[in-house]
């Protein structure tokens, strides 16, 4: 917060005036014709401009100096600024030779205003050139008609939506409560997604995954065409991938970050026979082996082949969680592996209706869980002996996942309810 100006009046502080002094007569001086006080002036200004680093048409400017704590910015003053710090102290030198001492100290105080520009410019790196960006967002178990803050959630998704200038919008699931949707005309896709998120941020491209209450409504409802024309933003299918470059210019470029999105719910053993959950529209249905196997192998192989600079994996159930359904051992047998094989260093999840953090130290995956879209009532396992050893970060309320990526790092925060960050995280590369 800037501090607040204030404003001193003479009855506020004691003022210490000067005593006048008679005039002193001095002895008459010899008369010099005086330098041009313009012409010093005119060279001032100019020197300012060369140490401001203006001339961007030169290849001096591209080498500043790094900084590799900026996460991804080139910190530092330009070549420019130290050749421009040489042509001021020539001035220097100029001003020593004026006769006219109010001209000299005109142009050394100049001077002063200059050099504290100049470490200004450097320190704050106008001079550098931002590396670029992809940013979306991430909110998951969320879709009940706006009730339960849904929908102040989704106001404030679009706050940092328009602030972020996101590229998209990931969904981990969990996407209409309670039972998915009745089929690809049931007016809750229209009450609970494009009512509700309407603002101009959020005027995106959705990627969704399914979530187990998904599976519990019509699940071809949810992947059909259909739906994409009702609104044109929504995106979802069982298993699939999004491929973002992560330079000023795509042709040519060599660093992405691609998202591998993975359907999570056939893992759980316990929803194969419940007859609430209908799977039969999976492909290998009901040769679970089959079928599971098929989708590891299709993770495994997209995760060998690629040689992106980020690897992020999205499925809703939890790898790693201290919320109320705890760790997905069927995840963390078959799923959690492959991610360690191949250097995907990011789950993110829903199925618990909060937010975390979890690492452990014997793994090189981070589990982020975002599944705090609306409802959110259920307890943290604070006690767990591992809580302290591997949470950093755990919220139960609701809020949402934003994630910005560069060819250097990631920046990840959570926020609450009311827009604020409650949690921040910088992953390198």
């Amino acid at each position: 917060m800037a501090p607040t100006s204030m404003m001193l009046h003479e009855d506020d502080v004691d003022l210490v005036r000067p005593r006048p002094r008679s005039p002193r007569r001095k002895p008459p001086k010899a008369r010099t014709k005086p330098k041009s006080k313009t012409k010093a002036n005119v060279n001032m200004q100019s020197v300012r401009f060369e140490a401001l680093g203006r001339n961007s048409d030169s290849d001096d400017e591209e080498k500043g100096l790094r900084d590799e704590e900026a996460g991804g910015f080139t910190r530092g003053a330009p070549a420019s600024t130290f050749d421009g710090i040489d042509q001021a102290k020539k001035v220097v030198d100029r001003a020593r030779d004026l006769d006219d001492p109010c001209t000299s100290a005109v142009v050394l105080i100049s001077l002063a205003v200059l050099v504290i520009t100049v470490a200004l410019w450097a320190s704050l790196g106008r001079g550098e050139k931002r590396a670029p960006r992809v940013s979306f967002l991430v909110v998951g178990d969320w879709g009940r008609n706006g009730m339960y803050n849904q929908s102040e959630v989704a106001k404030q998704m679009g706050r940092i939506a328009d602030e972020k200038e996101i590229a998209f919008v990931v969904s981990s699931g969990d996407n209409f409560y309670e039972l998915g949707l009745k089929n690809d005309s049931d007016p809750k896709f229209t009450q609970s997604f494009t009512d509700i998120y309407s603002s101009p941020g959020l005027q995106k491209q959705w990627y969704a995954v399914l979530g187990n209450h998904d599976y519990a409504g019509n699940v071809s409802a949810q992947l059909s065409r259909q739906l994409t024309e009702r609104d044109p933003r929504w995106f979802c299918d069982r298993s699939f991938r999004v491929r973002q470059p992560l330079c000023a210019q795509s042709k040519d470029c060599k660093d992405f970050v691609t998202l591998f999105f993975i359907d999570t719910s056939p893992f759980v053993e316990k929803y194969h026979d419940d007859s609430v959950f209908d799977f039969s529209d999976l492909p290998h249905y009901p040769d679970w082996d089959q079928q599971l196997n098929s989708q590891v192998e299709e993770l495994r192989s997209w995760l060998a082949s690629s040689t992106d600079t980020w690897k992020i994996v999205i499925g809703h159930h939890t790898m790693r969680s201290f919320g109320e359904h705890g760790d997905t051992v069927e995840l963390v047998q078959r799923i959690l592996p492959v991610l360690e094989e191949y250097n995907a260093p990011l789950y993110i999840n829903g199925h618990d209706h909060d937010l975390q953090h979890i690492k452990r130290p014997d793994s090189n995956v981070h589990c982020f869980t975002s599944g705090a879209g609306s409802r959110s009532y259920r307890s943290l396992h604070v006690e767990d002996p591992d809580f302290k050893e591997t949470a950093r970060f755990a919220h139960r309320g609701q809020g949402f996942l934003s994630l910005s990526v560069s060819q250097k790092d990631v920046d990840l925060e959570f926020y609450d309810v009311f827009g604020n960050v409650v949690y921040s995280y910088n992953l390198q590369h």
